[in-house]
């Protein structure tokens, strides 16, 4: 009985040596094989890493070579084309050619100066005023925004210098198109605005005020924010004639002098006092200056900003 309880815990031992031999074997088998799958991952990451640096080194060095031969070739033509031009300047020295270049300069400088007399070269450089034909090119369009009949309520304030809110108004609608009004019965409706932005065209402070156009008159209404006349009517034509006399342009404003008449039955006629001067036959009205109505208009940025009349 006991020798069979002996070979009993004999075998027992037996086997647990061998349970941990086995179990000693898996964990070495995994150790090592981790150990070398590591070693081998950082031996191909090196060699990758020593194999790309040594392309990248390769690539630059052939950059650098390429490029120093190209700045070779290029310093090679710049010297070859300094040389050609240093020969091309050996012949022509050689040959006299500058000596006689600079001769013939010093000559027609001479010969210049001698020819063009000093004071005849101030006066080239002096500007050259403007003549009045070439002014009233330029500027006698200024005056077509100012067109007055003589039977005018305005023409003693206009004759007298006196540029009112009402006599703007008066050439402001001179100037427009009657044909956009709006008909109502047997009056007018003008819209502000679209009168404003005409009166801005040609004057400054811009103000709504009725007025006076031939025998109607034309009332504001800011409700209506409208101009309503009291009849229909037709553009006033103007039977003032006028020719202007001088020009002046001065710190940006124009002055334009003119004088003026009207002509009635062919006769021409003061305008304020209706005194006969001659019979008109298209004379030039500077002939008869002293009888007739001289007055000065002043321009600034194209817009009429003042008058000056002459008695």
């Amino acid at each position: 009985m006991a020798k069979a309880k002996k070979e009993k815990d004999l075998k027992k031992d037996e086997e647990v040596r061998e349970f941990d031999l086995e179990s000693i074997k898996e964990d070495l088998k995994g150790y090592i094989d981790q150990t070398v799958k590591n070693d081998l991952t950082l031996y191909i990451e090196k060699k990758v890493k020593d194999e790309f640096a040594d392309d990248i080194d390769r690539v630059y060095k052939k950059i650098i070579r390429e490029k120093n031969y190209k700045l070779f070739f290029k310093n090679i033509i710049i010297l070859l084309l300094l040389g050609v031009i240093i020969f091309l300047l050996y012949l022509m020295y050689d040959a006299d050619y500058f000596d006689s270049y600079f001769h013939l300069k010093e000559d027609h400088k001479d010969k210049t100066v001698e020819e063009v007399p000093k004071d005849s070269l101030e006066k080239e450089e002096k500007p050259k005023s403007p003549t009045l034909d070439e002014l009233k090119e330029e500027y006698s369009g200024l005056l077509d925004s100012v067109v007055l009949a003589s039977n005018s309520s305005y023409i003693h304030d206009f004759y007298n210098g006196n540029l009112t809110n009402e006599l703007k108004s008066y050439f402001t609608l001179s100037q427009m198109d009657f044909s956009s009004f709006e008909v109502e019965d047997d009056y007018y409706v003008i819209d502000e605005e679209t009168f404003k932005n005409t009166y801005l065209s040609y004057f400054d402070d811009y103000s709504a005020v009725g007025f006076d156009y031939g025998d109607s008159r034309v009332r504001y209404f800011s409700k209506l924010e409208s101009y309503v006349s009291d009849s229909l009517f037709d553009s006033i034509s103007s039977d003032i004639v006028r020719e202007i006399k001088s020009i002046e342009v001065k710190d940006g404003e124009v002055f334009i002098t003119t004088v003026e008449g009207k002509i009635v039955d062919q006769q021409l006629m003061n305008i304020l006092s209706s005194d006969v001067v001659d019979s008109y036959q298209n004379d030039s009205l500077l002939n008869y200056s002293s009888y007739l109505n001289e007055i000065t208009y002043v321009f600034k940025n194209g817009k009429l900003i003042h008058l000056a009349s002459h008695f």
